[in-house]
């Protein structure tokens, strides 16, 4: 279920997740007295419009879910239009460090993720898990590799920690056994 609700200081919070389910908004009037007001699911379920409306008409654009942020949200769930939607009207793309990148990463979607890597979203490479490229290679997405090499060669980094010793990203792409990715990496190494 999709809550939205405020607390007692007027700050939206959400509880539950759905785009599926009706939505509980408890507005604070005073300290002594609130009002509650049902809307249907036929405001989010299925209605572009009325997401908006309801995002903006209630300044949730940058409401924090269980998923991290609204756009992970929606990306997690496969609500490609919502989520291009909440880039283009300013959603802090750079609130959880990068995690809707990933997450797009991961749902292989990539018209969400080069929209988020054209709009500036932070890309992290200072650990192995956190390297969009990595990521791009495990989930053998060639397009995103490809525009990762090509335009963000500070992703191109050799890892030594405790697990590895001079891990390269050649090195993660030949383990992960797909030619393409392969040749692609090689191309943009020289």
């Amino acid at each position: 279920m999709f809550f939205l609700y405020s607390d007692e200081a007027g700050v939206p919070e959400l509880a539950g997740v759905s785009f599926e389910a009706s939505v509980s908004v408890e507005a604070s009037v005073s300290d002594e007295a609130s009002d509650s007001e049902e809307a249907s699911v036929s405001e989010l379920a299925g209605d572009f419009e009325g997401f908006k409306d309801y995002i903006l008409n209630n300044d949730l654009i940058n409401i924090v879910v269980p998923e991290g942020s609204l756009l992970n949200y929606t990306i997690t769930e496969g609500k490609e239009k919502e989520a291009l939607w909440l880039i283009e009207n300013g959603i802090d793309i750079n609130a959880f460090d990068g995690l809707e990148l990933m997450t797009a990463i991961k749902k292989n979607n990539n018209i969400i993720a080069k929209k988020l890597i054209d709009e500036g979203i932070v890309i992290n490479s200072r650990e192995m898990k956190d390297n969009p490229l990595i990521s791009a290679i495990r989930f053998s997405n060639a397009f995103l590799v490809e525009e990762l090499m090509k335009n963000h060669r500070n992703l191109i980094v050799t890892y030594s920690n405790e697990y590895v010793r001079n891990c390269s990203v050649l090195d993660i792409a030949e383990r992960m056994k797909n030619e393409k990715i392969i040749n692609i990496v090689k191309k943009y190494l020289v």
